[in-house]
């Protein structure tokens, strides 16, 4: 009985051996076939211009980033001034409400703020806007939420249409033209500010 306990238990400690040896074997394999990460600022289009790692928004009046007369190129003419409020994340933002049924916001958000969105199901890359920029899947009622970002300052804007008939790509083209312009204006008061 002795003994056959003792091969039992030497047969379970073999076993154990072999298991454990291959375990790290194949641990080694696939360490040496990995594929190496790609960063949050790199994708398949390129490596991106490196963004500081920043939850700093400069400090701006959202309103200053676009002034009426500029909103109205865009929008039509609009019901009321800008005004200070309306969707955003982490910074201020300025509502311009239109005659038409729709409203614009613009927000400051910080760079970090930019890359926490950027990956998310449905979002859609955007051209010809600030270094890099993207729209986030829509929601049901169709609203647009642009988020860009050029060099260290980025914005978000958001376009709510209501019962507005006109069609999608208007919004997107609304929420381009709003977001260089705002990127444009953040920019040079960063560095105003940054220089006083």
């Amino acid at each position: 009985m002795f003994t056959r306990i003792a091969v039992y238990f030497v047969l379970l400690s073999g076993f154990l051996l072999l298991f454990a040896g291959c375990r790290s074997l194949r641990r080694a394999s696939q360490s040496q076939n990995a594929v190496p990460a790609v960063s949050g600022l790199e994708t398949a289009a390129g490596i991106r211009k490196k963004r500081k790692d920043s939850w700093v928004i400069p400090e701006v009046a959202p309103c200053a980033l676009i002034n009426k007369a500029e909103a109205e190129t865009v929008m039509g003419v609009l019901a009321d001034e800008p005004k200070l409020g309306g969707w955003q994340m982490d910074g201020g933002s300025c509502a311009y409400v239109a005659r038409e049924p729709f409203v614009a916001t613009v927000g400051l958000i910080s760079p970090n703020s930019f890359e926490l969105r950027k990956y998310e199901p449905g979002n859609l890359s955007v051209v010809n806007v600030g270094d890099e920029a993207y729209i986030t899947k829509p929601n049901a009622l169709e609203d647009v939420h642009l988020f860009a970002c050029q060099g260290d300052v980025a914005v978000t804007i958001s376009i709510t249409a209501g019962d507005w008939d006109g069609e999608k790509v208007e919004r997107y083209r609304i929420a381009k033209v709003l977001a260089q312009t705002a990127l444009d204006r953040l920019l040079i008061k960063a560095g105003e500010n940054h220089d006083n």
